[in-house]
């Protein structure tokens, strides 16, 4: 379960359903509100723009790469896989040591992390670690034919609320069953 979990926060990290962030606002009548080591005075908002945050090299090493090792790494769980960092460049025990970067606060997925946390997080985290498996055991999905992937980073547009939405042409169909005799 720490890959599924691994690969699952790593998704949200690169591709948080509201890349513009949640708004923070104090309650009415609280005469404000501590965010962090902030203070947010009553009648303001605030807004944390997730994309940034969570592609910031300050807060994750290779911050652009999709390698949800580092959620491993960083909980010092094993990887199933044999590299340690996808930087080729870093030979050493030491150095890799020395460059990985990760950090928790910055992971701000759709999850609200206050005291209004929402109440069925731990359910949605479930529900996805169920879709993926179900996914990925019963559907073949690979790019259509001439796409380039790399293209829809360039392409997407952002939305009113800092969603970045565009063409993503993929094929999906049912995985073939093969059984042996």
């Amino acid at each position: 379960m720490p890959w599924l979990d691994a690969v699952i926060n790593e998704t949200l990290r690169l591709y948080p359903p509201i890349p513009g962030g949640n708004q923070h606002s104090p309650v009415s009548g609280t005469e404000g509100r501590v965010i962090g080591q902030y203070y947010l005075p009553e009648g303001n908002q605030a807004r944390v723009h997730t994309y940034s945050i969570q592609r910031d090299p300050r807060n994750f090493s290779h911050p652009e790469t999709f390698w949800p090792d580092r959620w491993l790494i960083a909980s010092n769980s094993p990887s199933p896989l044999s590299s340690p960092n996808p930087s080729s460049n870093l030979s050493s025990k030491t150095n890799k040591a020395a460059a990985f970067t990760h950090n928790n606060d910055a992971f701000l997925p759709f999850f609200s992390l206050d005291p209004a946390d929402c109440v069925e997080r731990d359910s949605a985290i479930q529900t996805m670690r169920v879709l993926v498996c179900y996914f990925v055991k019963r559907l073949d999905v690979r790019f259509a034919v001439g796409w380039d992937p790399l293209d829809w980073e360039k392409e997407r547009d952002e939305g009113e609320r800092g969603e970045k939405v565009g063409r993503l042409p993929v094929v999906v169909q049912e995985r073939v069953r093969r059984c042996d005799s």
